[in-house]
């Protein structure tokens, strides 16, 4: 569990977005303003990919579970599991200002 703003994170500001498996045997739970992240923050570089495979994943209480890039192309979720919760505070996302969004798979 991830509770009160914590966070796992790969995130570089030069170089290529850093990337996270995390392989959880029960139930995933980020709440609480929580975040799950992996990004690169600068120059034209990709964002990273974040793997998680958990009975099942709550995210809650506006926290979040990402993939991002700023000028490069926005990095790609996959995510095995079979219950996901995500409140309407909270968000998966996996995109780019500059470049093009990443893929979530589900």
């Amino acid at each position: 569990m991830l509770d009160r703003s914590g966070n796992i994170a790969a995130t570089t500001a030069t170089g290529l977005g850093g990337n996270v498996v995390l392989n959880v045997t029960d139930s995933l739970q980020l709440r609480d303003g929580s975040s799950l992240a992996v990004a690169a923050l600068g120059g034209t570089e990709n964002g990273g990919n974040l793997t998680l495979d958990a009975e099942t994943i709550a995210a809650l209480e506006n926290s979040a579970i990402s993939a991002n890039s700023v000028g490069g192309n926005g990095g790609n979720i996959q995510i095995s599991t079979t219950g996901l919760f995500v409140s309407p505070q909270s968000r998966i996302t996996a995109s780019s200002q500059l470049g093009i969004d990443g893929t979530i798979e589900i």
